[in-house]
């Protein structure tokens, strides 16, 4: 395996490169992330190649450039080109298999106070009712009136629609 001694660095993102032909546009991520970075910080390293060429962080450097971040966390990778560019492709594609646990998702926000619809992640807000859940009795159930279901169009789940979900 290569890079087998990374370190993070401090560098000024006016230093980095965008990878000439990157196929995927960030515009709603960079949105997105211009909301969080500054709640949040700048967590993620963006990975480069020895000739400071994004291999891994596109959009995370354009959201430094548009906050007009100083520095930001890098990674200097010592991998061939080859593997380089491999990377660029699989870090990128990875994410879509992966599947959501929409009941331990709903926890978590409402643990944060984060509104998705905030970071125009709507379509999740629609699978997952965000309201926090009321205390129940144990002798009482809450019912709910499902009346549609729909598969979600990255991971072909189901989910299910209640009245009060569709009317909203």
């Amino acid at each position: 395996m290569e890079n087998d001694k990374l370190e993070v660095i401090m560098v000024d993102p006016e230093k980095l490169k965008p990878y000439f032909r990157n196929p995927r546009n960030n515009d709603k991520t960079v949105e997105a992330l211009v909301k969080i970075i500054p709640r949040v910080g700048f967590n993620v390293p963006i990975v480069v190649d020895k000739d400071f060429v994004i291999i891994k962080g596109h959009s995370r450097w354009n959201a430094s450039r548009i906050l007009e971040l100083k520095e930001v966390p890098v990674i200097i990778s010592s991998a061939s080109e080859e593997q380089n560019n491999k990377d660029r492709i699989l870090d990128n594609a990875i994410h879509e298999l992966t599947e959501w646990d929409y009941d331990k998702l709903k926890v978590e926000l409402n643990l944060t106070g984060v509104s998705l619809d905030d970071y125009k992640l709507k379509w999740i807000s629609k699978v997952i009712d965000t309201t926090p859940v009321p205390h129940k009795d144990k002798d009482k159930k809450e019912k709910k009136d499902i009346i549609l279901t729909i598969p979600c169009p990255k991971c072909k789940k189901e989910i299910q629609f209640s009245k009060k979900e569709l009317l909203k």
